[in-house]
């Protein structure tokens, strides 16, 4: 039985602490609407634990990067860490059952990110509006995928996973435009965005992992 597909964590880090309401989306093994829209049994509950434990990271991110750096990339570290542990079972399921899923997830991720990552970084027009766009039509996935658990929608789960790719696709061009106004100066935020920048990856490569992995499962 295969582990629960990881799933997105929305909460921006590098958006307001407000924005965090549309949380445990955009975060790995942990998405409860996700077990659910999948065919796959949800995630064991230490890997929920571990979801929700890194979401408390990203949260005291916030609060601690006003008055410590030290200690905000010492919740950086431990979310990684954390993160890492949470979708370790279903990366070595995929390994063991459809590698090839994998890889190419992996390679669709790493071809995404380095497009528009380029883009971002290179362009002189500002993104900021994709920001403040993205971070909305993230809380209407999260309503999409609540519909898809009492509507039974053909392809749902594909359909789901290309709209949290078109959304990533903005939020990555964004992110990478505010990598390159990162001066000496504003040092004190980098790990902030260092992890909004982790989680722009890692949540391409889940959605990409779910429509790879779908033709070898009925």
């Amino acid at each position: 039985m295969p582990p629960q597909s990881p799933s997105p964590l929305m909460a921006k880090p590098s958006a307001p602490l407000g924005s965090c309401v549309h949380p445990l989306t955009r975060h790995p093994c942990s998405h409860p609407l996700k077990s659910l829209v999948s065919d796959r049994p949800s995630p064991p509950r230490s890997c929920q634990g571990l979801s929700l434990a890194a979401f408390g990271c990203l949260i005291g991110m916030h609060f601690a990067v006003r008055k410590s750096v030290e200690l905000t990339v010492g919740l950086l570290g431990a979310f990684g860490l954390l993160i890492g542990l949470a979708v370790a079972p279903t990366l070595v399921y995929y390994a063991n059952t459809n590698p090839q899923a994998l890889w190419q997830a992996g390679g669709a991720t790493a071809l995404f990110i380095a497009g528009f990552g380029a883009v971002g970084y290179s362009t002189k027009r500002d993104l900021s509006v994709l920001g403040r766009v993205g971070s909305w039509a993230l809380i209407g996935l999260i309503g999409f995928g609540v519909v898809l658990i009492f509507v039974q929608i053909p392809n749902g789960a594909l359909i789901y996973s290309i709209l949290g790719l078109v959304i990533y696709a903005g939020l990555t061009l964004y992110d990478f435009q505010r990598l390159r106004g990162t001066t000496e100066t504003e040092t004190d935020s980098a790990p902030l965005l260092a992890a909004s920048i982790f989680l722009d990856i890692l949540n391409v490569f889940l959605f990409f992992l779910q429509i790879f992995a779908r033709p070898g499962e009925n």
